[in-house]
């Protein structure tokens, strides 16, 4: 809700995964956290807009109100393309590595 609030146009993706998804990645595939904290859960949001300055910067204010209200605890902003790529195989990945395991949840 807050991100769709605050973000609005820029908003092109909006992802939650937990850590045990994580852990049964980095089982099932060899794929580690690029994630610099562990943390029970997660959100990854990836922006696209007109004016790349304008995005961060409004991804950036997001980032520290969410902080500040105590709904987001750690943050990182992904700007490399190679840290970006890291990421999304995380949450790409997941469900390959779920079916490994068993279960699948969609």
């Amino acid at each position: 809700k807050e991100a769709k609030k605050h973000l609005g146009e820029i908003l092109s993706a909006y992802e939650f995964l937990d850590q045990e998804c994580v852990e049964v990645l980095t089982k099932w595939t060899g794929v580690g956290s690029p994630l610099e904290t562990q943390t029970p859960f997660y959100v990854l949001i990836e922006t696209a807009g007109s004016d790349a300055a304008h995005d961060e910067e409004k991804l950036h204010r997001f980032l520290e109100r969410t902080m500040e209200d105590g709904l987001v605890d750690d943050g990182t902003v992904a700007s490399e393309p190679s840290k970006i790529k890291a990421i999304w195989e995380v949450r790409e990945r997941i469900t390959e590595a779920l079916k490994h395991d068993g279960y699948v949840y969609k």
